[in-house]
């Protein structure tokens, strides 16, 4: 019995890849376009604020998370690597190659979040990296 059951919900599961729910969205369309020029200033100011602008509530949030963590950890990182004394379980070269892990892990989520925003606003999502 167990087994049909699993098998019915495998069935279901792929079943509703073929016929997706639309989401329904009560707001005029002239609500619902989001201007690039916009989302793209707001992620310049700080990266996943452009996400929240086009309604990707948790897209915005976890890269808003990324880039704080990344940026705390950098500091922590840069600290402990300007005051090394020696009393650290690791090296000052450890510090400073977690310092510079963390720095890049901040450049590219800032990038990324750029390179996102604008096309989200613009086309609803994806990305199109082709001519207009």
């Amino acid at each position: 019995m167990s087994r049909l059951i699993k098998s019915f919900l495998i069935i279901c599961f792929f079943i509703s890849f073929l016929f997706p729910q639309k989401k329904m969205d009560f707001r005029s369309e002239s609500e619902q376009l989001k201007d690039p020029k916009i989302a793209m200033k707001r992620s310049l100011i700080f990266p996943g604020a452009g996400q929240l602008y086009n309604d990707q509530k948790i897209k915005g949030s976890i890269l808003i998370a990324g880039e704080l963590f990344a940026l705390w950890s950098f500091n922590e990182n840069k600290n402990k690597y300007d005051n090394y004394d020696g009393s650290e379980r690791h090296s000052r070269d450890y510090y400073l190659r977690k310092r510079n892990r963390f720095a890049w892990m901040a450049v590219g989520l800032y990038f990324y979040c750029l390179l996102y925003t604008s096309d989200a606003a613009d086309e609803g999502l994806g990305v199109d990296l082709g001519g207009r």
